[in-house]
């Protein structure tokens, strides 16, 4: 099942996703029509569902997003990317639009080669795992299609780009030219799910700032939810998007054992008390469980059916 399972032809649950932000189905036709009314994720390794193992980190089955298909019998799209920062993810959904500067304000003909970017706007926003290796965002700059790669090894951090085909001649990129992103422009229309921050968690105003810029981006009707586990963005997602804000950190604190079957051990009482969450529901203080992924689904999945 490798990203999400085939609509069912049940329309009163196509309705209930469609009706997530007071959206018809007759309110589908525009440029951005969404195919077969996918719900789409964009976020790091929790929208992925990354679980730990012995061996290190692999994708739960199900995933969250698989969970909440089921549940609502629509398509979903799993746009999770490990390691990514909420600038990262942003610039992959397209509302993010960084400008950039190239070390010789061009691209150079007949080579793929990748051109070193001097200055990058917004500076934050970005990855701060000091170990997360090259994030890889498709899109285009100057007209010319290509990844924007930010990579960052053992405290060393550049940005390039690379061009997906050799230009003919040289294309000038003026400095602080925007890169745009792509990967979801055919998603743009869909009910979106975003839950972005947890690799740049202390950047609270870069998380607030980029998640609005994805927002945006969303052509009206908007239909998306986000999804906070940051504490320092809470008030401030909570204002800004109201019922649309799905304070899972709370949620998972006050009531995920009980939705994700697991008896509390008194580490878990210990950190409920103290507002954590409980360590049952990790299995590396940042990662979830099988059990707590499946319950997230679920939990997601009555949050759209509530909003009908």
């Amino acid at each position: 099942m490798p990203h999400g399972h085939r609509l069912a032809v049940i329309l009163t649950s196509v309705s209930t996703v469609l009706a997530l932000l007071g959206c018809s189905s007759s309110d589908q036709h525009n440029e951005f029509a969404c195919i077969e009314d996918e719900v789409v994720g964009w976020g790091d390794s929790l929208t992925w569902s990354a679980v730990k193992t012995d061996d290190g980190y692999e994708q739960a089955d199900p995933t969250w997003l698989e969970v909440l298909s089921e549940d609502l019998s629509v398509d979903t799209m799993n746009f999770g990317e490990p390691s990514q920062g909420s600038a990262e993810i942003a610039v992959r959904q397209g509302g993010l639009k960084p400008t950039v500067t190239l070390d010789r304000n061009e691209i150079p003909a007949g080579t793929t080669d990748s051109s070193l970017i001097t200055t990058i706007t917004p500076g934050d926003g970005w990855t701060q795992n000091r170990n997360a290796g090259t994030m890889k965002m498709k899109g285009t700059l100057s007209g010319v299609r290509g990844t924007l790669e930010h990579t960052i090894q053992s405290g060393e951090e550049s940005f390039a780009f690379i061009p997906d085909s050799p230009p003919e001649a040289a294309v000038p990129v003026p400095p602080q030219t925007p890169f745009v992103g792509n990967q979801g422009y055919r998603y743009r229309d869909c009910v979106q799910i975003i839950w972005a921050g947890t690799n740049n968690s202390r950047q609270d105003l870069a998380i607030t700032r980029d998640i609005a810029s994805m927002v945006s981006w969303i052509p009206e009707p908007k239909r998306y939810l986000i999804v906070g586990t940051i504490s320092g963005t809470r008030n401030a997602l909570a204002a800004a998007y109201g019922p649309r804000f799905v304070d899972l950190r709370s949620w998972l604190i006050t009531e995920g054992l009980a939705a994700a079957g697991v008896a509390p051990t008194p580490d878990d009482t210990k950190a409920i008390l103290a507002n954590q969450m409980p360590p049952s529901l990790s299995g590396d203080g940042t990662h979830f469980t099988q059990a707590a992924y499946t319950a997230i689904g679920h939990h997601l999945a009555s949050v759209i059916k509530a909003q009908s």
